[in-house]
């Protein structure tokens, strides 16, 4: 019982952390000092979709760590318990997480006519899964309760 909490409380805190890591990898890809940093040690002489590889990659792992976070905290006990505004906070984040993936699917593959109104989306979506992942973290996250009560 115990080890679910961790894991399900480790998990969450994780997939939060790699939120922050994913968008913060974005901004510091697209830039024009790393696109030459990276042509210069070889890192990026391809596409621009392989030179985000890691902000990639990271969003499919953000997509399973979240599935096993919810997996894991909604098998435990104390669940019932748990704010239901913050469940759907949860719930909500979700969904943004999968149609953020879907949007990068698109992104790695666009049309020109295209690109600028996905990478809107994908941005808008971003900000969503943000304030939505706060929301649940604020009503539902047993440290934030510990240290502000």
């Amino acid at each position: 019982m115990l080890a679910r909490f961790f894991f399900a409380s480790a998990s969450g805190w994780v997939a939060v952390i790699l939120i922050g890591l994913t968008i913060w990898l974005a901004y510091i890809l697209r830039s024009a000092n790393a696109e030459r940093i990276l042509r210069q040690l070889r890192v990026r002489n391809g596409t621009f979709v392989e030179g985000m590889l890691a902000h990639i990659w990271l969003g499919y792992l953000i997509l399973a760590l979240a599935l096993a976070h919810a997996v894991a905290a909604m098998s435990l006990p104390e669940m019932a318990r748990g704010n239901q505004a913050g469940l759907w906070f949860a719930t909500l984040a979700f969904a943004l997480l999968l149609i953020q993936v879907a949007f990068g699917r698109q992104l790695a593959q666009p049309t020109r006519a295209e690109l600028r109104a996905l990478r809107r989306s994908h941005f808008l979506t971003m900000c969503g899964i943000v304030a939505t992942v706060l929301g649940h973290v604020a009503f539902n996250s047993s440290v934030v309760r510990l240290v502000f009560q």
